[in-house]
């Protein structure tokens, strides 16, 4: 096989490399509720008024907060929605929380991550 400048190629390979795309999560560990906002947050606020995790690149996404006792606090499979610090229309007290987040990228990998939070007012 020649080239296009009349150079003898010996081989060529097609198909060779598959690029297969790959998300990301990132979840912050503090975040400070300042009314009930219903965990709806704008990106580029940087009030820290909605706990959420940034993230990009996904096909599926849950989060889940939990107190102490392991009772859960709030869920959401929509990735605009986060936790307002809110439980049954109750702002909830200052203190250590559990965060699961899990879901599957876009390359089809699955995903799961579980850390601790720290509410304050």
């Amino acid at each position: 096989m020649y080239t296009s400048n009349l150079c003898y190629d010996s081989e060529t390979i097609y198909e060779a490399v598959t690029v297969e795309d790959k998300g990301r999560v990132i979840c912050p560990n503090a975040f400070t509720p300042d009314g009930e906002s219903g965990g709806y947050f704008v990106e580029n606020d940087y009030s820290n008024d909605v706990f959420h995790c940034f993230a990009e690149g996904l096909l599926e996404y849950n989060l889940e907060i939990y107190n102490r006792l392991g009772i859960i606090m709030f869920e959401t499979d929509d990735i605009n929605l986060g936790w307002d610090g809110y439980f049954r229309g109750d702002l909830v007290e200052e203190g250590v929380y559990v965060f699961s987040v899990s879901g599957v990228y876009n390359n089809g990998d699955s995903f799961s991550q579980v850390g601790s939070l720290i509410l304050l007012h």
